[in-house]
């Protein structure tokens, strides 16, 4: 995301907002000010970008929670059961590296 227009104050805002909202490019975002808080305003397309590389690190971080706990009781109990849980938790585990690292690509 790359910085778009500013608005020191809502009145800024408010004259020709139509217009002042149409200035946020896709990919960047806008700044509002109001007293002493800051708002930050995106494109629809933009959060829903964002919200999906959010969705696809959190799917990633719990793949490698439950690789990482698989991986730990096969290395304390190397019985067959256990290595079949490695087994099937590398394999559903496999495709969620592969959507986010896909994800990744521009």
């Amino acid at each position: 995301m790359k910085a778009g227009p500013n608005w020191p104050s809502f009145e800024h805002l408010r004259v020709r907002h139509a217009e002042q909202l149409a200035g946020i490019l896709p990919g960047h975002y806008g700044a509002l000010k109001v007293k002493a808080r800051r708002y930050v305003i995106l494109r629809r397309e933009d959060w829903d970008l964002m919200r999906a590389d959010v969705q696809a690190v959190q799917d990633l971080a719990a793949a490698l929670d439950l690789l990482t706990l698989a991986a730990t009781a096969a290395a304390k109990h190397q019985d067959e059961v256990t290595l079949r849980m490695l087994s099937g938790a590398s394999g559903l585990c496999l495709p969620v590296v592969e959507q986010f690292l896909e994800r990744q690509r521009p």
